[in-house]
C-alpha cells in the first residue's frame, strides 16, 4: 500500500557540512575569550607592579645575573632550564608512552590489559610533589651511582657526558618530569587508541598488513593529532610544579 505522503529525508550531505562549518566557526569564536584570558594572565605577570617592567626591561628575560642586594633579576637561566628540561622529558616519555599504550590496546594478552590499565591511572593520580620528593631522594642517588657513570663510560665521548657528575642535574630533572607525566600520556593514548573503530584494524588486516603494520599504518595516524594535543596539555600541567630547572643546569 503505497502513501501518498512523500518520504521524510534527512538533511542533505551540503547542509550537514554547512552545519558542522559553522559550529566549528561557533567553537572558534568561543575559544576567543580563553585566548584572551590567557593573554591577560601572562601579560599580568610578565608585566607584574612587582617587576615593574619600566625598571628592568627586556634584560629580566636575556640577563642571567639574580642579584637581591643589587637590584638585578635576570630569568633566562630559569627560563632556558625549565624550556629544556621539558623538551628532554617529552622527548624522553612521548615514544615510551605510547608505546606503552600500543602494547595494552593492540598485542597484550586481555587479562593483562585491565589490571595494567588500572596501575596506569592510580600513577597518574599521585601527585607531582610526591613525584619530586621521590626524585630527589631515591632516583638521583641511584642515576648517580649507576646510571650517570655508565652512560659516559658509553657517550663520554660527546661533551654532554664529560666532566664530574652531579646528582641534581639536568638530565635528572628531564627524567623525573618525564616519570610525572608519563601516567597522563599512557592513560590517554590508550583511551584514545581504543576510540579507533574496529572496521580500522580489520581493514588493514584484510589488506594483507600484519599487525604492526596495521598498527603504524593504520590506527597510530588516526589519533595522532589528539595524542599530541594530550601529550603538550600533560607537559603543561606539570611543567610548573617540579622546581629542579632552576639549579639543574649542569649535564649528567
Amino acid at each position: 500500500m503505497r502513501s501518498d505522503q512523500p518520504h521524510r529525508l534527512g538533511p542533505s550531505p551540503a547542509l550537514r557540512t554547512r552545519r558542522i562549518g559553522s559550529s566549528g566557526w561557533c567553537l572558534r569564536w568561543r575559544l576567543w575569550p580563553s585566548r584572551f584570558c590567557s593573554a591577560s594572565w601572562f601579560t599580568s605577570c610578565t608585566w607584574a607592579p612587582g617587576w615593574r617592567w619600566g625598571q628592568f626591561g627586556f634584560n629580566f628575560i636575556t640577563d642571567s645575573i639574580w642579584d637581591p642586594v643589587a637590584e638585578k633579576f635576570g630569568a633566562f637561566p630559569l627560563i632556558f632550564g625549565t624550556l629544556l628540561s621539558s623538551f628532554l622529558a617529552l622527548l624522553i616519555a612521548v615514544p615510551l608512552s605510547l608505546g606503552v599504550a600500543v602494547y595494552i590496546t593492540e598485542f597484550a594478552p586481555k587479562f593483562l590489559r585491565q589490571p595494567v590499565a588500572f596501575v596506569i591511572e592510580l600513577l597518574a593520580a599521585i601527585p607531582s610533589v610526591v613525584y619530586g620528593l621521590w626524585g630527589i631522594f631515591v632516583l638521583i642517588p641511584f642515576l648517580k651511582k649507576f646510571i650517570f657513570p655508565a652512560l659516559r663510560a658509553v657517550f663520554g665521548f660527546l661533551p654532554f657526558f664529560q666532566g664530574p657528575i652531579y646528582g641534581p642535574s639536568m638530565l635528572a630533572a628531564s627524567i623525573i618530569l618525564a616519570i610525572m607525566i608519563m601516567p597522563f600520556i599512557m592513560s590517554v593514548a590508550r583511551e584514545v587508541l581504543l576510540a579507533v573503530p574496529d572496521s580500522q584494524r580489520e581493514a588493514s588486516l584484510a589488506l594483507g598488513a600484519t599487525r604492526w603494520e596495521a598498527v603504524i599504518s593504520a590506527i597510530i595516524p588516526m589519533p595522532a593529532p589528539a595524542s599530541s594535543a594530550r601529550s603538550s596539555s600533560a607537559w603543561d600541567g606539570h611543567w610548573e610544579d617540579h622546581g629542579g630547572h632552576d639549579a639543574d643546569r649542569k649535564p649528567a
